[in-house]
């Protein structure tokens, strides 16, 4: 299927949880399931100020592939903060 990709919306592992590889395990999953439906690429989206997802991300190959500001919060308060929602793509 050329061209197609999955896309990962909204993994969240609760504060608990966290520090036990439980991200790693669910982004691994998704990635593993979009390989065997044949997709050629994996695409998550977060916000910039994410660092512990940025930083999985980039562990497990991600690169950023573009960036917006487009958020689900305010546009105003984005802006203020400097929010930039950025586009990751891990082909796979």
């Amino acid at each position: 299927r050329r061209g197609s990709y999955g896309e990962v919306f909204q993994l969240v592992v609760s504060f608990p949880l966290r520090r036990k590889a439980l991200g790693s395990q669910l982004l691994q999953t998704a990635i593993d399931f979009c390989k065997e439906q044949g997709l050629m690429s994996v695409v998550l989206e977060t916000s910039s100020p994410q660092a512990a997802v940025l930083a999985l991300a980039k562990k497990m190959g991600f690169v950023q592939t573009s960036s917006h500001n487009n958020t689900h919060s305010s546009r105003w308060m984005a802006k203020l903060a400097r929010i930039s929602v950025l586009r990751m793509e891990k082909v796979i």
